[in-house]
């Protein structure tokens, strides 16, 4: 017989209890009795034989529990054997960083929760919180229509984001439990937590991928809360100008303080042709407390909150939500978090959610910008995919960053190019230059032959970025690139450049203007007689600021070479060891959909080749991993296929 009660229950003394789970097997009951809070769990085991009588304290001559270990330890194996096996909830420690993350790909099994009949539609958490309300999104089938789940059309410059997400009309919704960052500041937390361990801190973040069918009009993305007290994303025409493109991150606590930062979502993307990585950040640090707003990796708005203890947020509220839920898509406003206040802060409250979501992450914590821009570029292919090599006052970059506007990323006085996309052109795109083998090319004024690339071309596309320091010396700047597929095309001025931003572009941020090469640049474009190397020589200042965009072939790349130096080595079976079970194409060796053992097999038997010149042949060869044997391979291989497909208890950010 067991018994289990995950709460904190009754503030008065002495009848409070705190979370505990028990088991009666014969004669003997053991009551395990849960911590939290870096406490440690408390084990009671009684003989019922001896005696009827129990204690809470644990050096009663009643507890037998270190008395008879044998007996102890069965039966904590058997309490929490059928706690797994009917995924119980346990209590959930608000003080522990959680990383909940749900993945179309993945939606979890259909455990019955809240009475939801069976077929109503449930998206699991791949992180195991042991609470399954809060693990699930729940289609709300009994007041709308269910949220299918549907295939990605093929999105090639995203190779990290899935193949499949559930698709919103505004008639439909998912729901799931408030969400719940910190302690209540009431007499019932306070009574049953000593004040040390009470977790004042409303920190989180919320981080979707979405691609919306449209932006006609008002729409919820996510909200938590009810309307004094909450937090929601929402969509709208904050200016006035007829266009609903406008992003806004509201936080409301029950004091009446609040965090509103709003930003132009389509500024630099078009939200409504691909899928866009929107990122909802609260600190509530007392010493650095904001709102802040991230679309594709990239920092569009802060809002700055009043500092000191007095300025904390409360905008989760746990215990006085009542049956106050979490949502995405349609919501009442009467029911919408945080929609009360002064105009112009409240969120848009107007309608539903017409976008496909394929992943949702919730952290109780506040990303730093760069690990913002981490979680974008996961889902890239690596910042230097398809280039070989950099000489002269070149230079290859390490990681891309989420913001090329000037001052921002400086690069001294070398230039640097950055990977953008792999995609195919869904329309006839002009180039400014169509260069020939071995051609040179004066950025003089004078004309350039320019062309057209045709519809349905697939094309690598390059961002070449020089944004010169103040400090950095003046006068001649040469820098060459090396490419895995001859060049196509160029663009090269101003406006080609920002026209195409929102098409060829995966950075979070773009200069608006001023970016493309000019005449007194003294600029010499060269191409080599196979059209792979690409040379830019210009006279630079140190207030100098250029860029051009190059067009590629698709890249023909080593098999086993997945990240796309131009070498077999280490870090392409790394990338296949991370996308195990994907169906991201980058480490997919046999082109099959997906990510596997015979991908191993490709990378194997290429392991060192490489392409004459590249950066990449000039590094020590690396050697096979050693799984030393068949045996230990196969081994491994089942390890990656369990982590693939398990869900894991959420942990702290850096612990192993």
């Amino acid at each position: 017989m067991f018994f289990h009660s995950p709460h904190y229950n009754d503030a008065t003394l002495p009848n409070r209890s705190v979370p505990s789970s028990a088991v009666r097997l014969g004669d003997y009951k053991l009551i395990l009795e849960y911590g939290g809070r870096g406490l440690p769990d408390k084990v009671y085991l009684f003989d019922l034989a001896q005696s009827l009588t129990e204690s809470n304290q644990l050096n009663s001559p009643l507890n037998l529990a270190n008395q008879l270990p044998q007996k102890r330890d069965e039966m904590l194996g058997l309490l929490r054997n059928w706690l797994q096996s009917t995924d119980a909830i346990l209590a959930y420690d608000v003080s522990v960083p959680i990383h909940l993350d749900w993945n179309a790909d993945h939606p979890g099994n259909n455990t019955t929760l809240w009475g939801a009949p069976p077929e109503i539609t449930r998206w699991r958490s791949q992180t195991n919180v042991d609470d399954y309300q809060r693990e699930h999104w729940v289609t709300a089938g009994w007041s709308g229509a269910n949220t299918p789940r549907v295939a990605l059309e093929s999105q090639p410059h995203q190779p990290g984001l899935g193949s499949q997400a559930f698709r919103f009309t505004p008639n439909n919704l998912m729901v799931t439990a408030s969400f719940h960052v910190g302690d209540s500041g009431d007499s019932f937390v306070g009574n049953l937590l000593p004040a040390s361990k009470i977790d004042h801190d409303r920190s989180a973040t919320f981080e979707l991928w979405v691609k919306f069918k449209d932006l006609a009009a008002e729409q919820t993305l996510f909200e938590s809360g009810h309307t004094t007290e909450g937090l929601s994303l929402t969509v709208g025409d904050a200016d006035a100008n007829g266009r609903f493109n406008d992003l806004r991150f509201r936080a409301l606590g029950d004091d009446g303080q609040s965090l509103t930062t709003t930003v132009a979502l389509d500024q630099f993307v078009n939200p409504t042709s691909e899928f866009i990585h929107i990122v909802g950040v609260i600190n509530d640090s007392p010493t650095d407390r904001y709102t802040a707003v991230y679309v594709n990796g990239a920092l569009l708005g802060r809002t700055n909150g009043v500092l000191g203890a007095a300025g904390s947020i409360d905008w989760d509220g746990y215990i006085n939500q009542g049956d106050a839920l979490a949502t995405i898509g349609k919501v009442a406003a009467a029911n919408l978090g945080g929609n009360s206040g002064p105009a112009g802060t409240r969120p848009f409250s107007g309608g539903g959610l017409s976008a496909d979501l394929s992943q949702i992450h919730f952290r109780n914590y506040a990303l730093s910008d760069a690990e913002v821009r981490g979680e974008y570029n996961l889902r890239l292919a690596p910042v230097g995919w398809g280039v070989l090599a950099a000489g002269g006052n070149a230079f290859l970059a390490t990681e891309r960053p989420s913001d090329v506007s000037r001052d921002v990323f400086e690069t001294g006085g070398s230039m640097t190019v950055l990977h953008e996309r792999l995609d195919t052109l869904k329309t006839t795109l002009a180039v400014d230059l169509k260069p020939t083998a071995g051609g040179s090319y004066a950025i003089n004024g004078t004309a350039l032959p320019g062309g057209n690339l045709s519809q349905g071309q697939k094309v690598s596309s390059y961002l070449i970025h020089f944004d010169a320091l103040a400090s950095a010396a003046t006068g001649v700047v040469e820098g060459s690139f090396t490419f895995a597929a001859p060049v196509l095309g160029l663009l090269v001025s101003d406006a080609s450049l920002t026209a195409t931003d929102k098409v060829l572009g995966a950075i979070g941020r773009y200069s608006l203007s001023g970016k493309g090469l000019a005449i007194d640049d003294l600029a010499t474009i060269s191409l080599s007689s196979d059209l792979r190397t690409l040379t830019v020589s210009m006279t630079a200042t140190a207030s100098d600021f250029f860029e051009l965009r190059v067009l590629t072939a698709a890249p023909g790349l080593i098999p086993g070479d997945f990240d796309g130096n131009g070498m077999v080595d280490q870090a392409d079976y790394l990338l296949w060891k991370r996308d195990f079970g994907t169906s991201s194409y980058l480490a997919d060796g046999n082109g099959d959909g997906v990510v596997n053992s015979a991908d191993y097999t490709v990378w194997r038997d290429h392991l060192g080749q490489s392409v004459p010149g590249s950066a990449a042949a000039a590094l020590a060869s690396a050697a096979v991993p050693e799984p030393g044997s068949l045996v230990l391979l196969a081994l491994a291989l089942g390890g990656l296929r369990l982590a693939a497909v398990a869900r894991f208890r959420g942990v702290a950010p850096g612990a192993a």
